[in-house]
């Protein structure tokens, strides 16, 4: 059985973490993730546009994938500092992102895909542990 001193310091670490957003990840320094749920969105074609989709680097919920879904449907599932580009008609689409089991909930955001206007956004976590998705120049 663990000592006092060893389970205040495991309390320590798990309360300071808890506090703690995440930090934007540079694209430059990202990886692609491993996990496509829907290769089809990946492939560039005409008319489409690219839109990336990154997850910030940091310990607040780093040991799980969140999946990212575009229309209600899955197409990715990103761990931290992970990237992955989707190719969209230009228009109005509902981008999500689920923890799973977690416990950083959901989150979702419209965006307008404007014709040969590519754009980043970021996948995060706030200081209050819920997910959140949003434009970003990192």
């Amino acid at each position: 059985m663990p000592d006092v001193r060893s389970l205040a310091f495991i309390f320590t670490l798990v309360a300071a973490a808890s506090g703690c957003a995440t930090t934007p990840m540079p694209s430059s320094e990202a990886t692609p993730t491993q996990t496509i749920l829907n290769p089809a969105l990946t492939r560039p074609g005409p008319g489409k546009v690219a839109q990336t989709f990154k997850r910030d680097a940091g310990f607040l919920s780093g040991a799980c994938a969140f999946r990212l879904y575009a229309g209600g449907t899955p197409f990715a599932e990103l761990r931290t500092g992970q990237i992955i580009t989707i190719y969209l008609e230009p228009g109005e689409h509902i981008i999500g992102a689920d923890s799973g089991f977690c416990g950083a909930g959901n989150a979702e955001m419209q965006i307008v895909v404007r014709t040969d206007t590519p754009r980043t956004y970021r996948v995060s976590v706030d200081a209050g542990s819920s997910i959140r998705l949003q434009p970003t120049a990192f």
